[in-house]
């Protein structure tokens, strides 16, 4: 993995006022990213991912519908801050709903 990767993956683990639970999400976002990157064929590609001015990643997303649909999941977003590097993680809730036929 490159080193700007690896750093947004650190600023993902580094998060020190969490609970428990929010413990938990952390490693899964940050195992998450980590897998997504190490895959050869579905990695984001780099010169991508190194123009992002912020990335999201909600680890267990849960969608469904039927007329009406939905999706949620709980996550974390990094931006990056002036010198480049990824900011602190930040927790971050999705709630989506959909109707249609």
């Amino acid at each position: 993995m490159s080193t700007k990767i690896m750093s947004m993956a650190a600023c993902l683990s580094l998060c020190l006022w969490a609970g428990a639970e929010e413990d938990k999400r952390l490693a899964q976002a940050t195992k998450t990213l980590e897998e997504v990157m190490g895959a050869a064929d579905r990695s984001i590609p780099g010169d991508l991912f190194g123009k992002a001015n912020c990335a999201i990643i909600i680890p267990g997303m849960k969608m469904g519908g039927f007329i009406f649909g939905g999706k949620c999941g709980r996550g974390f977003a990094s931006c990056r801050n002036i010198s480049g590097g990824w900011s602190a993680a930040s927790a971050m809730r999705l709630v989506n709903m959909t109707f249609g036929l």
